[in-house]
C-alpha cells in the first residue's frame, strides 16, 4: 500500500530534542510529526520533552518485512529524561478487521472479507489471525500463526530479544474486493462460524514504539498509542528505574481496528531498580499487557574452575546469548533445569562471545544448568491500571518485590496475572519473590484456556508438581474475581502463601476448589467468600 506524500520530520524532531540544554524543557509544537526513520534521543540529562499534545505518526509497511518499518523513538544513554503529552500512531493500520464469509472444514479454508474502511491491494502480509467475540476478547474460535519454513532462522528483536519461533506469512489468495481466501495448516475449530469478526495482524514482532537502552530514571507520562506494530515500550540492557504514568494503548475513536497493539504493551528485559506503572489503560493487546523477565542462559561447557561457556538453547544446543546478557559485576544464579532448585551463585568477571569468567562462587553448578542474571529483577509497583481484552495474559511477572493494587482486568484469554519462569521453552527467568496483589477486580479472565485468574506456576504452560521451593512469599488478598474458571487462584512451589479476604463471584465449575496450592509451605487460606 502506498502512503500519501508527506514530509519527514525525523530530522527536525531529533534536532529539537537533542539541542535542548540539559536541565531544561523542550516543548514540541502541537502538530503532526511524520517519521520515516527512528528519532534517537541520545545522551541527554535532566530534560523534559513536553509534546504539547502533538501527534507522532511513523511509517509502517504492511506489505514488507517489519525491518523496513520505523521504530519511532529510541532513548539511549540518557539520565532522568521525561517524555510526555504525546499521541503516537502509524500511517497505515498495523492490523485489519475482517468478517468470516465462507468456511470449508474439509479443505481447511476460510474466505474473509476485510472491512471496506481499509484500503486493500492484495499484497499485504497476513501473519496472525484471531477471532474476537462481541466484547472484543480473543475467543480463539480461530487462531492462526504461521511459522517460518526454515526452523534454523532466529528472530532477534531490537538486537537483544530472542524468540522461540520465527513467524512467517500465512498462505492465502487475494480474490479482489477486499476479500482473501486463507489456507490453514491445521483442522479448523468447529466453533468457527460465518459472520464472526477476526483481527488480522500484518506483523507480530514488528516495530516497537518507544525503546529504552542504557538510560536511567526515565519517565513516560500521558502518552497515547493508537497503533503499535510490535511492542509498545521495550526496555533493553541496561536501564535503571522507569516510571510509566498515564499510558493509554487504545484504538482511535471510531476505529474499526480490534487491537491497538500487535504484541506486548510493555516488555522489560533489561531493567533493574524500580518499575512504577500507574494510571495506565491497555485495551486490545496482541499479547501480554506487561511482561517482565530476563533471558535464561544455559551452561553448555565447563572450561575450567572459573570459566564456562553459556548458550541460549531455545533455538539450538549452543545458541548464542545477546552480547549484553551480563556484564562485569553482575550476580548470576544457577538452577537445576529439572528440579528448578537454586544450586549456586557467582559474580561475573568478563563475558564475551559466550565465554563467562567468574569469581565468588557460592554453592555449585554443572553443565546443563539454567542461569539467571539477577541484575534484571526490578521491583514492581503497579497501581490503578486497566487491562482489557488481551490475546494472552494481563501481567506476566518474573521478578522480585511486586505490588499490584487497584487494577481492573477484563477479557484476558488466559490469566489476569501470572508469575512463572520458563526454563524449557521461552527461556524467561526468574522466580517471583515477595509478591503482593490486593484490591483488584478481575472479570472474565482465563475463559479460553480454562486458566486461573491468578497463577503462580513453575512454567508458562502449566506446572510441574514435583518442583518445590521455587517462589517465596506470595500474598493475594482483598481482590474481587468474577466469572472466571473454577480453579481461580493456583499457586505452586512456593514457600509462604497467604490467600485471604478474596471474593469469588459467578465462579464456573463450583465443584472445584477456588484456591489450590501445590507443593507449598507455610500456607494460609482464610476468610475468602465464594458466592
Amino acid at each position: 500500500m502506498k502512503n500519501a506524500v508527506r514530509i519527514c520530520n525525523s530530522d527536525e524532531l531529533e534536532l529539537l530534542i537533542n539541542s535542548t540544554p540539559d536541565g531544561e524543557v523542550c516543548r514540541l509544537e502541537e502538530k503532526e510529526y511524520y517519521l520515516t526513520r527512528q528519532v534517537v534521543i541520545k545522551n541527554k540529562k535532566n530534560i523534559v520533552v513536553d509534546g504539547s499534545g502533538s501527534l507522532i505518526v511513523s511509517k509502517y509497511l504492511n506489505n514488507a518485512d517489519y525491518k523496513e518499518s520505523v521504530n519511532p523513538i529510541l532513548i539511549k544513554g540518557c539520565e532522568n529524561v521525561t517524555l510526555s503529552n504525546i499521541t503516537m500512531d502509524t500511517d497505515v493500520p498495523c492490523n485489519i478487521t475482517a468478517t468470516v464469509k465462507e468456511i470449508d472444514f474439509n479443505d481447511k479454508t476460510v474466505v474473509l472479507k476485510v472491512d471496506d474502511s481499509y484500503k486493500i491491494n492484495g499484497d499485504e502480509i497476513l501473519m496472525a489471525f484471531n477471532t474476537m467475540d462481541n466484547d472484543g476478547s480473543a475467543d480463539y474460535h480461530m487462531g492462526y500463526y504461521s511459522k517460518h519454513p526454515d526452523s534454523s532462522i532466529i528472530t532477534l528483536i531490537l538486537g537483544e530479544i530472542l524468540l522461540a519461533n520465527t513467524y512467517w506469512t500465512a498462505k492465502y489468495d487475494y480474490l479482489g474486493n477486499n476479500t482473501f481466501k486463507v489456507y490453514y495448516s491445521a483442522p479448523l475449530n468447529e466453533k468457527l462460524s460465518v459472520g464472526e469478526k477476526m483481527c488480522i495482524r500484518h506483523t507480530m514482532y514488528g516495530p516497537s514504539t518507544i525503546t529504552l537502552s542504557d538510560s536511567n530514571d526515565t519517565v513516560l507520562k500521558d502518552i497515547t498509542m493508537h497503533s503499535t506494530a510490535g511492542m509498545g515500550i521495550v526496555v533493553l540492557p541496561k536501564c535503571r528505574n522507569l516510571t510509566v504514568d498515564g499510558l493509554k494503548m487504545v484504538t482511535k475513536e471510531n476505529s474499526k481496528c480490534l487491537m491497538a497493539c500487535n504484541c506486548d504493551g510493555i516488555h522489560l528485559t533489561g531493567l533493574y531498580g524500580k518499575f512504577v506503572m500507574k494510571n495506565c489503560v491497555f485495551d486490545g493487546m496482541g499479547d501480554d499487557a506487561l511482561n517482565v523477565h530476563s533471558t535464561a542462559g544455559t551452561i553448555t561447557e565447563i572450561i575450567d574452575d572459573t570459566t564456562i561457556r553459556c548458550g541460549y538453547c531455545k533455538k539450538s544446543p549452543d545458541g548464542t546469548l545477546p552480547k549484553r546478557w551480563c556484564e562485569t559485576g553482575d550476580i548470576i544464579r544457577t538452577y537445576d533445569p529439572i528440579t528448578m532448585a537454586n544450586t549456586g551463585t557467582f559474580r561475573v568477571v568478563t563475558f564475551k562471545d559466550g565465554i563467562l569468567k567468574f569469581t565468588e562462587l557460592s554453592g555449585s553448578y554443572k553443565k546443563g544448568d539454567t542461569l539467571q542474571n539477577t541484575t534484571f529483577t526490578p521491583s514492581l509497583l503497579i497501581d490503578n491500571c486497566m487491562v482489557r481484552n488481551t490475546r494472552a495474559r494481563g501481567f506476566v511477572v518474573q521478578t522480585e518485590n511486586v505490588e499490584i493494587k487497584n487494577c481492573t482486568f477484563y477479557g484476558m484469554s488466559a490469566e489476569a496475572v501470572k508469575a512463572a519462569p520458563d526454563f524449557a521453552y521461552w527461556y524467561e527467568v526468574g522466580p517471583t519473590y515477595n509478591f503482593n496483589m490486593h484490591h483488584n477486580v478481575i472479570e472474565k479472565c482465563g475463559f479460553v484456556r480454562k486458566s486461573p485468574a491468578i497463577s503462580v506456576l513453575t512454567n508458562h504452560s502449566n506446572g510441574d508438581e514435583t518442583v518445590k521451593s521455587l517462589h517465596k512469599n506470595i500474598v493475594i488478598q482483598d481482590n474481587v474475581i468474577k466469572d472466571c474458571n473454577g480453579k481461580t487462584i493456583w499457586v505452586m512451589a512456593t514457600d509462604g502463601v497467604s490467600v485471604r479476604k478474596n471474593r469469588f463471584e459467578e465462579r464456573g465449575q463450583k465443584e472445584l476448589e477456588p484456591v489450590v496450592c501445590v507443593n507449598c509451605t507455610d500456607v494460609e487460606i482464610k476468610d475468602n467468600i465464594d458466592i
